[in-house]
């Protein structure tokens, strides 16, 4: 090869190098300034002041409301046991051990996903230096941003397939 070609492959290297680096920096600044809002959101607690501010704003860009969760009409009902509660996520996954290139792995495919919820308030907490009387109501809990990921699980049961000796060497 000639050192003209290259000179022209370390260029067109480094201004792919450039780019990726540039498109990675960018991910990462907007990660970190989505993490310092999140960071730094204001908490609120059901009372006046919250009351004041939303007839003023309307919305709470990013904001959390702490309190107690109180039922507004009803409650959903779990199928397994006496837990009763205002939102229910209920998921089917099926697990698998498969064999790839000679190796194998554990797969999960989820077959069925599903989210109920009813409408609920937020009430103070007991040390709360508001009245009890303020409540902030929850309409449409699906649209709360990452409010799946502070569930908890209240069940969680695996049945193996009972499979016979046939089944297993094949």
């Amino acid at each position: 090869m000639n050192a003209d070609v290259i000179d022209k492959l370390l260029g067109l290297g480094g201004g792919i190098s450039w780019v990726v680096s540039y498109a990675f920096y960018r991910l990462y600044r907007n990660r970190t300034e989505t993490a310092t809002q999140v960071r730094d959101i204001p908490i609120w607690e059901p009372s006046k002041e919250l009351h004041s501010h939303l007839s003023k704003e309307g919305t709470l860009a990013y904001a959390a409301v702490e309190g107690v969760v109180k039922e507004l009409n009803r409650t959903l009902q779990s199928r397994y046991g006496n837990s009763e509660g205002v939102i229910m996520e209920s998921q089917l996954i099926e697990h698998k051990s498969q064999r790839i290139n000679g190796f194998w792995s554990d797969v999960k495919k989820v077959l069925r996903d599903t989210t109920e919820y009813v409408p609920f308030a937020i009430r103070p907490g007991k040390g709360s230096t508001s009245g009890n009387n303020n409540l902030v109501e929850v309409l449409d809990p699906g649209q709360a941003a990452r409010l799946r990921d502070e569930l908890d699980t209240t069940h969680d049961k695996f049945e193996p397939h009972k499979s016979s000796l046939v089944q297993v060497s094949n």
